[in-house]
């Protein structure tokens, strides 16, 4: 399970003494900040030299913050594939669940089976989730493959006749 990039995203730096933040992401038409283009910039270009940690949000909706820290540079390992992911805590949240309330709900659902929605989450995630588990070799580096999916259907969306069917379980 992961998030497949495609709900906006971006990476935000706190630029010394300014309130506007440096921000990477996908292009935007609704961003209160500019944003550099997320195909054209490397994190790790600014991590260390503007600021030693950033904010990356997924899913503006949803707001999955996390903080991003450069704790040391390694030398490069000419066998290694890079961006290399080291270490880690607990699952990936199943994408649109609602944010961090929705996710408690889901949990709980998941814990008992006389939930009312307790199949309905098992069969979102199957018998084998584990929200405590991390596993480094899940993780992904590589964004939604066309930078513009986020709003391709934006006008079309907006009556949100399908909400209904959303297990975001708050």
């Amino acid at each position: 399970m992961s998030w497949d990039g495609s709900h906006l995203h971006g990476f935000a730096f706190e630029r010394g003494k300014s309130k506007t933040p440096i921000l990477i992401g996908p292009p935007s038409r609704d961003s209160m900040f500019d944003t550099l283009p997320e195909q054209g910039e490397l994190v790790i270009d600014w991590l260390g030299k503007i600021a030693k940690q950033c904010l990356y949000t997924y899913d503006y909706g949803d707001d999955w913050d996390h903080t991003v820290l450069l704790e040391k540079v390694l030398p490069a390992d000419p066998k290694a594939t890079y961006p290399l992911r080291l270490d880690g805590k607990r699952a990936c949240p199943p994408d649109d669940i609602g944010g961090i309330w929705g996710y408690y709900g889901f949990l709980d659902s998941l814990k008992d089976p006389k939930n009312e929605r307790y199949e309905e989450a098992l069969e979102w995630v199957g018998e084998d989730f584990d929200p405590e588990a991390f596993d480094p070799g899940s993780v992904s580096f590589s964004g939604a493959a066309d930078p513009f999916a986020p709003w391709e259907d934006e006008d079309e969306d907006d009556d949100d006749e399908d909400d209904e069917d959303d297990l975001s379980l708050d």
